[in-house]
């Protein structure tokens, strides 16, 4: 009887745990999917922030406005 119970109880126990990891593992899905989005946003602010300064250095080059072609480019890239 004795050991029967701390079965049960040992066996609930463990449902319960894996309940909880179960949880915590849809928490850690959730994380990742935040540390995804925020790397993969990161990522494109900093091509973004790349090919403007490209632009900004090429017409520097080419003796064109950088204002214009500044404005241009922010335009295009977000379009």
């Amino acid at each position: 009887m004795f050991i029967k119970k701390i079965y049960v109880n040992k066996k609930t126990y463990i449902k319960k745990l894996y309940i909880f990891f179960q949880n915590k593992n849809i928490l850690h899905h959730f994380f990742c999917l935040y540390l995804n989005i925020k790397l993969f946003l990161t990522i494109c602010i900093e091509k973004q922030a790349n090919l403007l300064s490209k632009n900004i250095i090429w017409s520097y080059f080419k003796g064109g406005n950088t204002h214009e072609f500044n404005k241009d480019s922010s335009q295009s890239a977000w379009a």
